[in-house]
């Protein structure tokens, strides 16, 4: 289900998807009020959160939450924009490898 604003632009809206085994999809999006740029990936142990400042693709923490544990937070640090995984994949010859940190060429 959307709404559509003025301009035709689908402002918000919530989306249930159902799979064979019982489990749920859930997802609300919407530029027209204040919320958090989030993720919360639950299971049947527990749960991971994403925490972003712009947009998911970009998340700088996740908490994740187990059965009687205590929350553990795990730093997610971001490198670049991007675009070097876009240069790695463009890379003609042999497929270069990323190494961890900073992008690298490692040859075949």
């Amino acid at each position: 289900m959307a709404h559509l604003g003025e301009t035709g632009v689908d402002e918000q809206a919530g989306i249930i998807l159902g799979y064979e085994k019982g489990a749920l999809a859930v997802s609300y999006v919407t530029i027209r009020a204040v919320s958090p740029t989030e993720t919360t990936l639950i299971g049947t142990k527990g749960r991971i959160r994403m925490h972003a400042q712009v947009g998911l693709f970009r998340p700088y923490k996740l908490t994740l939450s187990l059965e009687r544990q205590e929350d553990r937070g795990i730093d997610v640090p971001y490198e670049g924009n991007g675009y070097q995984y876009e240069a790695c994949a463009g890379f003609p010859g042999p497929a270069p490898r990323l190494l961890s940190g900073p992008a690298q060429w490692a040859g075949p």
